[in-house]
């Protein structure tokens, strides 16, 4: 978990949630392993503003993130 407002995220809310700061980190026990998961699992979660009615969740899912990422850099080599 990331937290942009520098308060902790509540992490206690969420089982198994890593601080990134822990991540890798001597505090926390056991191994980093890869673990292959479905191509709409949540990747970002990201609330609106609410500037024009109430905040909104947006949820970008792994393979959003990678079409996205591609369209990004075939348009930087263009």
């Amino acid at each position: 978990m990331v937290s942009h407002l520098g308060a902790e995220p509540g992490r206690e809310r969420i089982s198994d949630a890593v601080a990134f700061d822990d991540l890798g980190s001597t505090k926390e026990k056991g191994e980093i392993r890869f673990e292959q998961l479905p191509s709409d699992h949540p990747v970002y979660v990201m609330f609106t503003s609410g500037t024009t009615g109430k905040p909104k969740c947006m949820v970008q899912g792994a393979a959003g993130v990678l079409v996205n990422q591609l369209k990004e850099i075939i348009s930087m080599l263009t």
